[in-house]
């Protein structure tokens, strides 16, 4: 016996129409459920993602932020550096100059000391040699009193010749 075409229709579309409710409740419902979940933690992966991009940036605005005051206080410590740098070279050289001076005034002082010393050695060896010579011209000896007298009055005598020779 033949079905007919009709029947044959409808029960092929109730068995379709009974995969369909199958296929819709055990596999695509679960499915989709799997996919929404998916679609929910991907979401919320791309939210992490951007707070943490966010936050990122934020601290890499941070750190440019501190590396430029970094770098800013670097450059005022350079120059205070550089200035107390200059300030003790100055004052070194000050000392410096003030040892100088003070070496050269100590030589010129010398100088004068030894000038005098020497001046008051040759009155004395003039003195000396004239009582020897007059003492020769004069063939006589002298005592020492009046050798000491003598040779008081030449050294008296004597810078008031030198100048008036110079």
């Amino acid at each position: 016996m033949e079905v007919p075409a009709w029947q044959l229709m409808l029960v092929q579309l109730l068995t379709f129409l009974i995969g369909m409710w199958a296929l819709n409740y055990l596999a695509l419902k679960p499915i989709r459920a799997i996919l929404e979940e998916r679609k929910r933690r991907i979401l919320h992966a791309q939210a992490e993602a951007d707070a943490a991009r966010k936050q990122a940036q934020a601290n890499s605005d941070e750190l440019a932020k501190r590396l430029t005051k970094f770098e800013g206080e670097t450059r005022e410590r350079m120059k205070k550096a550089e200035g107390d740098a200059r300030k003790m070279k100055d004052a070194a050289l000050a000392e410096a100059r003030k040892q100088a001076m003070a070496v050269v005034m100590q030589a010129r002082a010398q100088m004068k000391r030894e000038r005098v010393d020497t001046r008051d050695q040759l009155r004395r060896e003039v003195a000396r040699l004239s009582v020897a010579m007059a003492r020769k011209v004069a063939g006589i000896s002298i005592s020492a009193r009046e050798k000491k007298k003598l040779i008081q009055r030449v050294i008296d005598e004597l810078p008031n010749r030198l100048d008036a020779d110079a």
